[in-house]
């Protein structure tokens, strides 16, 4: 052995630790799947809500574009809920979890530049868009924008730090898939 290299020494778990650790490992879990339950009722209320809406707008007042912009801004609430419920689920490494939380936000992103796109509709607005409401809308959208494309970088370079990123990362991110 080599001069001022000691052994390295390990102090030995005490079982009230591991009684401790296992006990608040079922807490975290127990919590978890209390969230996950959460997650599950608020989706299919998102989706029964969807179907209110759609069927607000189209059956009683005939309006069919805001019936759509309704219903596609109630799914993409149902998809960010159930990508948060994959997220909360999974087990995997801290840069999974990173890149499914990186997709929740982007999805997020597109789904307000969708609504405020939507909104400013002189369609669904029923009113004279005015220069100043337009220019609002417009610098709404570009920061929203920049948000979304920060984002997807910030998920690109994950995948590559991860070794992921094999030049097909956008079908994975259009399927909604994370690895």
């Amino acid at each position: 052995m080599s001069q001022g290299h000691e052994p390295a020494t390990t102090r030995p778990v005490s079982t009230f630790d591991v009684r401790i650790g296992r006990a608040l490992e079922r807490v975290e879990r127990a919590l978890i799947y209390v969230v996950a339950l959460f997650l599950i009722a608020f989706a299919v209320l998102a989706l029964v809500d969807t179907v209110a809406q759609v069927n607000s707008f189209i059956i009683l007042r005939k309006d069919y574009t805001g019936g759509i912009a309704a219903g596609i801004d109630s799914a993409f609430l149902t998809i960010i809920l159930l990508e948060l419920l994959h997220t909360v689920l999974s087990r995997g490494s801290i840069s999974q979890q990173l890149q499914e939380f990186l997709v929740i936000g982007i999805t997020s992103g597109v789904r307000r530049n969708l609504e405020i796109g939507v909104g400013s509709s002189p369609v669904t607005e029923k009113k004279s868009v005015t220069p100043a409401s337009s220019r609002d809308v417009v610098i709404d959208l570009g920061i929203n924008a920049a948000g979304v494309l920060v984002l997807v970088v910030a998920l690109w370079l994950v995948r590559q730090q991860s070794g992921k990123g094999h030049g097909n990362d956008a079908p994975g991110l259009l399927q909604g898939e994370v690895d």
